[in-house]
């Protein structure tokens, strides 16, 4: 059965171990449970499920869920989003009409660090524009979702000569996770993202911290010449 999570120790004992884990954690870090457009459930002791609007997370802690409930609960709730592991989501496509789906690889950073200048204060929206083409975002929601994390010190935005992007969603336990890896299109293929990379990547990987992100699959020779190595596999549906 999926129930709401209602006792807060639940969530405050989440860590890092993982990259669902550690999205899963970074919303209730920023939202705690008492917001309408945040929310998170578990399916026995099987499934952790967070929501943020209609975008949904899943962390799998055994094998025994029940693929077909989770199915209607993400049908009834009316889910946009989701981002899964990809074995939970081979069980899942029998019972959910999928518009879009992406297999993606985790990888993580074993590159050297290359120093270079980076702005680690942006302006939001020139970071918005250079991620619009390649995101489904919006900007005012994601300007507030940003930016209320940003505050908080849990995430940290990037630019890099004024071309290319990252944000390091969180900092935690030894861990760092990437995402929203950008750069104005017509400045690609000039190495500024690989720039970007060593330099981001590999300032955290010699602090001794595990630098992780998901990238979909064609993209994964681009980050393997970066210094980053697949890990695992995740996944995106978009329904």
């Amino acid at each position: 059965m999926i129930i709401e999570v209602k006792d807060e120790h639940i969530l405050k004992s989440l860590g890092y171990k993982d990259i669902y884990e550690g999205k899963i954690k970074v919303l209730y870090r920023a939202y705690g449970i008492k917001q309408n457009f945040c929310s998170f459930f578990m399916q026995d002791k099987s499934l952790l499920i967070s929501r943020l609007d209609r975008d949904y997370i899943i962390k799998i802690f055994d094998d025994d869920y029940d693929a077909e409930e989770l199915a209607a609960f993400l049908n009834a709730s009316n889910a946009k989003g989701l981002f899964l592991p990809s074995e939970l989501l081979k069980q899942l496509a029998p019972y959910v009409h999928a518009l879009e789906l992406r297999y993606c690889g985790i990888m993580e950073y074993r590159g050297g660090h290359k120093p270079d200048i980076i702005d680690g204060s942006p302006d939001l929206t020139d970071i918005f524009n250079i991620l619009k083409n390649d995101f489904y975002i919006e900007y005012s929601s994601w300007l507030t979702d940003v930016s209320h994390r940003v505050r908080h010190g849990i995430s940290k935005v990037f630019l890099y000569r004024s071309a290319s992007t990252v944000t390091a969603l969180y900092d935690a336990d030894g861990q760092v996770f990437l995402t929203q890896v950008a750069t104005k299109s017509e400045l690609r293929g000039q190495g500024l993202a690989s720039g970007m990379l060593k330099e981001v990547a590999g300032r955290y990987t010699n602090d001794g911290k595990i630098t992780s992100l998901v990238c979909r699959n064609a993209l994964i020779p681009f980050y393997e010449k970066t210094g980053f190595v697949k890990t695992g596999e995740a996944a995106l549906a978009f329904l």
